[in-house]
């Protein structure tokens, strides 16, 4: 039975990634996180892992490359297939939000404006992931 262990984190904005990270220690402290400030970094983070993230969060509004671009570059590389990726994001925008499940993203998260929702949203996605990860395991 698999939990999630690890979680790679996309977001061009020093605070929003340190605000995570801060959520994630509430959570739950043995989640191990890495983070990229863009879709171009975390794509060269993900080539050269010796083991994929559990679950990616991926903001949308960033240079180079942004989420929308991240997202379906990865998903169209069979390797990435099996890691649900969350759009974190403060756009609300319902056209992302469309484009981002067409794509295959597995959530859409809107972030809140508060520390104890940032912790919740974050709660509430990965507990419906984790028992997404363990029923595909049966």
């Amino acid at each position: 039975m698999k939990k999630l262990n690890s979680i790679l984190m996309v977001d061009d904005d020093f605070d929003d990634r340190e605000i995570f990270r801060d959520a994630i220690q509430i959570i739950n402290p043995a989640l191990q996180v890495e983070f990229a400030e863009n879709g171009l970094e975390a794509l060269k983070k993900l080539q050269s892992a010796e083991t994929m993230p559990d679950v990616i969060f991926s903001d949308i509004n960033m240079p180079l490359m942004n989420g929308i671009q991240f997202l379906e570059a990865i998903k169209q590389q069979e390797i990435y297939d099996a890691v649900p990726i969350v759009m974190y994001t403060t756009s609300p925008i319902q056209s992302f939000m469309q484009q981002c499940f067409h794509l295959g993203a597995q959530q859409y998260i809107v972030k809140p404006n508060s520390f104890k929702m940032i912790c919740a949203e974050i709660r509430k996605a990965l507990k419906s992931l984790e028992t997404i990860i363990l029923s595909t395991e049966d």
